[in-house]
């Protein structure tokens, strides 16, 4: 996801902030991802978990 729109879904006035936020939420994200990535119809980090996206 693009960091405008997650601004638009946050509901943020800067992108700044958006930026900020984002930051400190990747590394939670990635480790939730790791986790449940290959429940949600394949890993992550593969052509074909990208392809389904």
């Amino acid at each position: 996801m693009n960091l405008p729109t997650l601004q638009v879904i946050l509901d943020h006035k800067t992108i700044a902030m958006t930026m900020r936020s984002s930051r400190l939420a990747t590394e939670h994200l990635h480790r939730a991802m790791n986790k449940y990535g290959t429940m949600a119809g394949g890993n992550p980090g593969t052509a074909e978990a990208a392809s389904d996206r």
